[in-house]
């Protein structure tokens, strides 16, 4: 997925673009503009809470969930999808290739295509962008690649 981090700064947010979607408000901060009657899709997005007890001052903390919807990029006018950076398979090093053949497992390498990487339960194979599709590199690749082959 080339869009796992938020699409204003690229730093990670709080779940709510791993395939280039965003809140009414998240595209608005970067001057995209949702197009009217556009329907969105319905979140749960994690919410953390802390509170600290007035008396004791001790902090407790806990996860929240809140009801979002959320646009996808084809939902919007104002916005350009960013050039993917260029990265080599050389990145993920031996220890990465050595372990991507130890697992045996199918996979496809796409230049091209949706930024979605997923596992095809027909064919028994993963199907993954390119690393250069990934705004963390080589490293993002293989963690979305590992969690590929948990199914």
């Amino acid at each position: 997925m080339y869009w796992p981090h938020g699409h204003q700064t690229y730093r990670s947010t709080t779940g709510l673009n791993p395939i280039q979607k965003g809140t009414f408000a998240q595209w608005k901060s970067v001057d995209a503009f949702v197009v009217k009657g556009s329907k969105g899709t319905t979140i749960m997005a994690p919410r953390p809470v802390t509170v600290t007890d007035k008396v004791t001052g001790e902090e407790e903390s806990w996860m929240s969930w809140r009801v979002c919807w959320v646009f996808a990029a084809s939902q919007v006018e104002g916005w350009e999808r960013p050039e993917a950076p260029e990265v080599s398979m050389a990145e993920l090093g031996e220890s990465g290739r050595a372990f991507m053949a130890a697992a045996r497992a199918r996979f496809t390498i796409r230049e091209h295509g949706a930024p979605s990487a997923y596992y095809d339960l027909v064919s028994d194979s993963i199907s993954i962008p390119a690393p250069g599709h990934f705004e963390a590199g080589a490293t993002g690749w293989a963690g979305v690649l590992l969690h590929e082959l948990t199914h």
